[in-house]
């Protein structure tokens, strides 16, 4: 092919004019993910001739320059060997250092998937009215206003806002169904199903740009409404959470990114997750030695946020993580005993299972404190921009706000 600006005569896979530096074709879209592999330019002789320089006083000197157009055809060729040593260290790394991800929200998920928002409303999976005996799906404002039933669909146990659509899990007798309904609860619609045995379990789940991912019975699946193919993407996972292009999971005890588009997995470090959630460059995840977090935009090590053996859920809220330390069976069986006597406190036992006392510290690290509030004891936590919210039980079927003292 021939340079349309000079008309000198160009390799098949030329990308700017060695002679004037036009661009002959776009490199982002031709190279893709080959630009890997891109090989340092072969030298020419560039012929150098005098130009003027301006100087503040207004004169001018000449100097040696080599000629302008081969410069600016240099400077493309580093520009697009950067590029491509970029989108080396970016694959190797696992991340785009500029995506930006809801931690909140997602903790939300992990923290049971009954809790979710917009820049308006909350909705939440639990008793509508105080006349009802099964869950349903509401909406109501930030101040607690304006509730609206959106499904009185007692099987939707999950739900989560993506990309402008509730996301629902239904826990059918036979089938575990996914769906999703407009914000106003129309337009309902079954997406895919799946079997619902003793020996089949649905865990965490996500939907963007109509794939959906989800953990089933251990391993990790991606169904892509599009085709309606379903792809393994790993086995034995723990958890996972998806920021920009890319899917992060444990498996095996290893933190991993699978690139979506290329399907390339990578290793990012060994480590025990339970929940894992990304925020700002990191993921975080807690196991049962605490709350940790390791970057995925560069390389670093595994940092310790808090060391205690009893954290069960947290929520990051801005530069605060705040989680909940589980009492140990002792202390629930003296508080049980105090509420009742020795005869019926069972009741109360049962009912203080898991919960624990809510606990802050900044996500980077530091002195965790208790945290003051109207809740005394917690199951869980939620967050949305205007506070906190809480299960108070297990056996709770209401988001109980948290006012910090």
């Amino acid at each position: 092919m021939f340079c349309n600006k000079c008309g000198v005569k160009l390799d098949d896979d030329a990308i700017f004019c060695p002679a004037c530096g036009t661009k002959v074709r776009q490199a982002a879209e031709e190279m893709g993910p080959v630009a890997q592999n891109v090989e340092p330019a072969a030298q020419s002789n560039v012929k150098e001739e005098s130009i003027p320089i301006a100087e503040e006083s207004g004169d001018s000197k000449e100097i040696k320059k080599k000629k302008p157009v081969a410069l600016i055809a240099g400077i493309a060729v580093a520009v697009v060997l950067v590029a491509a040593v970029g989108i080396f260290f970016v694959s190797r790394l696992g991340a785009a250092s500029n995506v930006k991800v809801d931690s909140r929200a997602e903790c939300n998920v992990n923290n049971g998937a009954h809790f979710a928002y917009d820049d308006s409303k909350f909705y939440f999976v639990g008793l509508y009215n105080d006349n009802d005996e099964e869950t349903s799906v509401y909406s109501t404002t930030y101040n607690g206003t304006n509730k609206k039933l959106l499904s009185d669909d007692e099987d939707i146990s999950w739900i989560r806002l993506c990309e402008g659509k509730l996301v629902y899990v239904a826990h059918r007798d036979n089938i575990y169904e996914f769906g999703m309904m407009d914000t106003d609860g129309s337009n309902k619609s079954v997406i895919k199903e799946l079997d619902k045995t003793s020996d089949t379990s649905l865990q965490k789940y996500d939907f963007v740009k109509n794939r959906l991912y989800y953990i089933y019975s251990d391993d990790l699946y991606m169904y892509d409404m599009s085709d309606e193919n379903t792809d393994v993407i790993a086995k034995e996972v723990d958890s996972f959470a998806i920021a920009g292009k890319y899917v992060y999971f444990c498996a095996d005890g290893k933190i991993s990114s699978y690139h979506m588009k290329s399907g390339e997995i990578t290793e990012i470090c060994k480590a025990d997750v339970k929940y894992m959630v990304y925020d700002d460059g990191n993921i975080y995840f807690n196991n049962d030695k605490g709350i940790y977090y390791v970057p995925v935009t560069k390389e670093g090590p595994v940092t310790r946020v808090v060391n205690d053996s009893a954290v069960s859920r947290f929520l990051i809220d801005n530069d605060t993580i705040f989680y909940i330390q589980t009492l140990e069976t002792d202390d629930i069986i003296s508080l049980a005993k105090y509420m009742g006597d020795d005869s019926d406190y069972y009741g109360y036992a049962i009912m203080m299972i898991g919960v624990g006392q809510l606990h802050k510290v900044d996500k980077t690290g530091g002195s965790a404190e208790y945290v003051d509030s109207d809740q005394l004891l917690l199951y869980t936590i939620y967050g949305q921009p205007n506070g906190l919210y809480c299960e108070i039980s297990l056996f709770s079927n209401q988001a109980v706000p948290v006012e910090l003292e």
